[in-house]
């Protein structure tokens, strides 16, 4: 269905841009914020560790659905990439540490409510066995994708504006995306 594709492809650009945001954060905090490996190694590890928010984004995808809150979470996600270009402190380091583990990590979640919610408990293997691959790649190419971009243009600034634009694509497709009817939830 026209709503599958949407998130699929949502759920595949989400993932490419988190692993290539997450692979280049270290390099780019220490070359652009002019702070130590270990100290940009200390923001990776902070936003990584706030998956843990994903307990309090899921309570609120009860009361306002997981499909309104994961546009909110791609646009804030967007905005926190074009926010990372102009860290230059370890203060600012870790505010932006703290708003991508909040934001990007609810991403992959919320997509899997929706796809739940979407088309039941009876399809739901189904869906995730044939995303998974696709996801797989992407993960696998964001570190690839990150380096190469930045060799050969010597700068992050248009991989991460390229990434933030690839979050907001996946805004507008989960804006788009309409439930394809009730299901059984199995």
């Amino acid at each position: 269905t026209k709503a599958f594709w949407l998130i699929g492809i949502t759920a595949v650009l989400s993932i490419l841009v988190s692993s290539t945001v997450g692979f280049s954060m270290v390099p780019y905090l220490r070359d652009s914020a002019d702070i130590s490996t270990a100290q940009a190694a200390g923001v990776l590890s902070l936003s990584t560790f706030l998956s843990l928010t994903n307990l309090g984004w899921a309570y609120f995808a009860d009361k306002f659905t997981p499909r309104r809150l994961l546009i909110f979470s791609l646009m804030a996600t967007g905005a926190m990439i074009i926010y990372l270009q102009t860290v230059d402190s370890l203060l600012t380091a870790y505010i932006f540490g703290l708003a991508w583990g909040t934001f990007s990590g609810t991403v992959g979640v919320l997509e899997q409510m929706m796809l739940a919610q979407y088309f039941g408990r009876t399809s739901f293997g189904t869906i995730t066995a044939l995303l998974s691959p696709l996801q797989m790649g992407a993960l696998g190419l964001g570190p690839f994708l990150g380096a190469f971009v930045h060799d050969a243009t010597g700068s992050y600034n248009e991989l991460f504006i390229s990434m933030s634009g690839l979050y907001i694509v996946g805004a507008f497709l989960i804006f788009k995306v309409r439930s394809p009817g009730r299901r059984h939830s199995g």
